[in-house]
Protein backbone atom coordinates (compact mmCIF):
# COMPACT_ATOMS: atom_id res chain seq x y z
CA UNK A 1 0.00 0.00 0.00
CA UNK A 2 2.67 2.35 0.73
CA UNK A 3 4.31 2.33 -2.86
CA UNK A 4 0.38 2.81 -4.26
CA UNK A 5 -0.27 5.78 -2.17
CA UNK A 6 2.92 7.79 -2.59
CA UNK A 7 3.63 10.68 -4.93
CA UNK A 8 1.34 13.08 -5.31
CA UNK A 9 -2.48 12.47 -4.49
CA UNK A 10 -5.07 14.66 -6.05
CA UNK A 11 -8.41 13.52 -4.70
CA UNK A 12 -11.57 15.41 -5.47
CA UNK A 13 -14.04 12.70 -3.89
CA UNK A 14 -15.52 12.12 -0.54
CA UNK A 15 -14.27 15.45 1.01
CA UNK A 16 -15.75 16.02 4.18
CA UNK A 17 -14.93 19.56 6.49
CA UNK A 18 -11.90 18.79 8.08
CA UNK A 19 -10.75 15.05 5.77
CA UNK A 20 -11.43 13.65 2.77
CA UNK A 21 -10.47 9.93 1.89
CA UNK A 22 -7.82 8.62 -0.86
CA UNK A 23 -8.96 4.83 -2.23
CA UNK A 24 -5.95 2.70 -3.48
CA UNK A 25 -6.32 0.63 -6.36
CA UNK A 26 -5.23 -2.10 -4.39
CA UNK A 27 -5.98 -4.13 -0.86
CA UNK A 28 -3.80 -2.85 1.82
CA UNK A 29 -1.19 -5.26 3.65
CA UNK A 30 -1.78 -2.88 6.90
CA UNK A 31 -2.99 -0.41 9.08
CA UNK A 32 -2.15 2.96 9.23
CA UNK A 33 -3.72 6.64 10.13
CA UNK A 34 -1.60 9.27 9.32
CA UNK A 35 1.91 9.38 7.86
CA UNK A 36 4.39 11.00 9.75
CA UNK A 37 6.19 13.75 9.15
CA UNK A 38 6.90 13.62 5.27
CA UNK A 39 3.23 13.79 4.18
CA UNK A 40 2.21 16.89 2.86
CA UNK A 41 -1.29 18.37 2.01
CA UNK A 42 -2.69 21.63 0.65
CA UNK A 43 -5.24 23.61 1.42
CA UNK A 44 -7.85 25.58 -0.27
CA UNK A 45 -9.11 28.97 1.51
CA UNK A 46 -13.34 28.64 1.14
CA UNK A 47 -14.82 32.23 0.54
CA UNK A 48 -18.69 32.87 1.26
CA UNK A 49 -17.95 36.62 2.32
CA UNK A 50 -14.59 38.50 1.41
CA UNK A 51 -13.36 41.72 3.22
CA UNK A 52 -10.65 43.65 0.94
CA UNK A 53 -8.99 45.60 3.40
CA UNK A 54 -6.86 48.53 1.44
CA UNK A 55 -4.98 51.35 3.25
CA UNK A 56 -5.68 54.63 0.72
CA UNK A 57 -5.77 58.04 0.77
CA UNK A 58 -8.14 59.62 -2.22
CA UNK A 59 -8.02 62.99 -1.84
CA UNK A 60 -10.99 64.99 -3.70
CA UNK A 61 -10.74 65.05 -7.29
CA UNK A 62 -9.51 61.20 -7.37
CA UNK A 63 -11.00 57.77 -7.21
CA UNK A 64 -9.62 54.00 -6.93
CA UNK A 65 -12.13 51.29 -8.39
CA UNK A 66 -10.96 47.64 -7.78
CA UNK A 67 -12.11 44.67 -9.47
CA UNK A 68 -11.86 40.83 -8.75
CA UNK A 69 -11.43 37.90 -9.97
CA UNK A 70 -11.79 34.87 -8.06
CA UNK A 71 -11.89 31.19 -8.39
CA UNK A 72 -14.98 29.16 -7.79
CA UNK A 73 -15.31 26.17 -4.43
CA UNK A 74 -17.99 23.87 -3.93
CA UNK A 75 -19.63 23.11 -0.97
CA UNK A 76 -19.08 20.33 1.05
CA UNK A 77 -21.28 17.17 -0.35
CA UNK A 78 -22.83 18.84 -2.95
CA UNK A 79 -23.98 17.87 -6.49
CA UNK A 80 -24.53 20.73 -7.72
CA UNK A 81 -23.58 21.45 -11.40
CA UNK A 82 -23.65 25.03 -10.04
CA UNK A 83 -20.54 24.24 -7.83
CA UNK A 84 -17.80 23.33 -10.10
CA UNK A 85 -14.61 23.83 -8.49
CA UNK A 86 -11.74 25.93 -10.06
CA UNK A 87 -13.53 28.06 -12.76
CA UNK A 88 -11.31 31.29 -12.46
CA UNK A 89 -13.19 35.03 -13.72
CA UNK A 90 -12.27 35.88 -16.65
CA UNK A 91 -10.32 39.28 -17.08
CA UNK A 92 -13.22 40.33 -18.93
CA UNK A 93 -15.78 39.53 -16.97
CA UNK A 94 -13.79 40.68 -13.27
CA UNK A 95 -16.45 42.64 -11.02
CA UNK A 96 -16.65 46.30 -9.16
CA UNK A 97 -15.86 45.36 -5.52
CA UNK A 98 -15.72 48.11 -2.63
CA UNK A 99 -12.80 48.29 -0.58
CA UNK A 100 -12.93 48.07 3.47
CA UNK A 101 -16.28 46.51 3.22
CA UNK A 102 -17.83 42.73 3.53
CA UNK A 103 -18.70 41.32 0.19
CA UNK A 104 -21.43 38.20 0.27
CA UNK A 105 -21.55 35.57 -2.79
CA UNK A 106 -24.22 33.62 -3.47
CA UNK A 107 -21.92 30.26 -4.27
CA UNK A 108 -18.12 29.46 -2.82
CA UNK A 109 -15.33 30.75 -4.12
CA UNK A 110 -12.02 29.68 -2.83
CA UNK A 111 -8.08 31.34 -2.82
CA UNK A 112 -6.54 27.80 -4.22
CA UNK A 113 -3.05 26.43 -2.80
CA UNK A 114 -0.16 27.21 -4.93
CA UNK A 115 -0.19 23.27 -6.00
CA UNK A 116 -3.67 23.42 -7.05
CA UNK A 117 -2.97 27.07 -8.91
CA UNK A 118 -0.49 25.30 -10.83
CA UNK A 119 -2.26 22.13 -11.54
CA UNK A 120 -5.90 23.56 -11.88
CA UNK A 121 -5.40 26.77 -13.00
CA UNK A 122 -2.43 26.02 -15.26
CA UNK A 123 -0.19 28.21 -12.98
CA UNK A 124 -2.62 31.42 -12.66
CA UNK A 125 -3.21 33.07 -9.28
CA UNK A 126 -7.01 31.74 -8.03
CA UNK A 127 -7.94 35.10 -6.73
CA UNK A 128 -7.03 38.38 -8.09
CA UNK A 129 -7.77 41.99 -7.73
CA UNK A 130 -6.88 44.86 -9.93
CA UNK A 131 -6.95 48.62 -8.56
CA UNK A 132 -7.09 51.64 -11.05
CA UNK A 133 -6.05 54.60 -10.11
CA UNK A 134 -7.61 57.93 -11.87
CA UNK A 135 -7.43 61.86 -11.15
CA UNK A 136 -8.82 64.94 -12.57
CA UNK A 137 -5.42 66.73 -11.30
CA UNK A 138 -2.07 66.40 -13.05
CA UNK A 139 -0.57 67.13 -9.69
CA UNK A 140 -2.31 64.69 -7.52
CA UNK A 141 -3.14 61.18 -7.66
CA UNK A 142 -4.67 58.44 -4.84
CA UNK A 143 -2.15 56.49 -2.96
CA UNK A 144 -2.44 52.70 -2.08
CA UNK A 145 -0.13 51.83 0.76
CA UNK A 146 1.31 48.14 -0.48
CA UNK A 147 2.91 46.90 2.57
CA UNK A 148 -0.64 47.31 4.54
CA UNK A 149 -3.02 45.17 2.36
CA UNK A 150 -4.95 41.76 3.27
CA UNK A 151 -8.02 39.69 2.31
CA UNK A 152 -9.85 38.58 4.71
CA UNK A 153 -11.87 34.87 4.07
CA UNK A 154 -14.80 34.17 5.65
CA UNK A 155 -16.21 30.20 5.04
CA UNK A 156 -19.21 28.97 6.66
CA UNK A 157 -18.91 25.43 8.10
CA UNK A 158 -22.42 23.92 7.12
CA UNK A 159 -21.79 20.45 6.37
CA UNK A 160 -25.43 19.10 5.87
CA UNK A 161 -28.33 22.05 4.62
CA UNK A 162 -31.45 20.39 5.23
CA UNK A 163 -34.07 20.79 7.51
CA UNK A 164 -33.28 17.36 9.67
CA UNK A 165 -29.70 19.51 10.51
CA UNK A 166 -31.38 21.18 13.15
CA UNK A 167 -32.26 18.47 15.33
CA UNK A 168 -29.18 15.98 14.49
CA UNK A 169 -26.20 16.32 17.22
CA UNK A 170 -23.48 15.00 14.53
CA UNK A 171 -23.65 18.55 12.34
CA UNK A 172 -20.90 21.11 12.40
CA UNK A 173 -23.89 23.66 13.15
CA UNK A 174 -27.30 23.17 14.89
CA UNK A 175 -28.93 26.26 13.60
CA UNK A 176 -27.86 29.72 11.86
CA UNK A 177 -29.55 33.23 11.63
CA UNK A 178 -28.67 35.88 9.43
CA UNK A 179 -30.20 39.48 10.02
Amino acid sequence: MAQKASGTVSTRNHVELDYFVITCSTNATSTLQGGGSAVKCSRNVMMDLMHIQLSTIVPVGTNITTKAQVTTGKSVNTTSALQASFTRTTDAAAFNVPINQDIGFTIPYQIGSQVNETNELAAKKSYRITNYLTTTKSNLSPVIDTQRHAVIAVGNRVNSISSSSVSSSTRSIKFCTIR
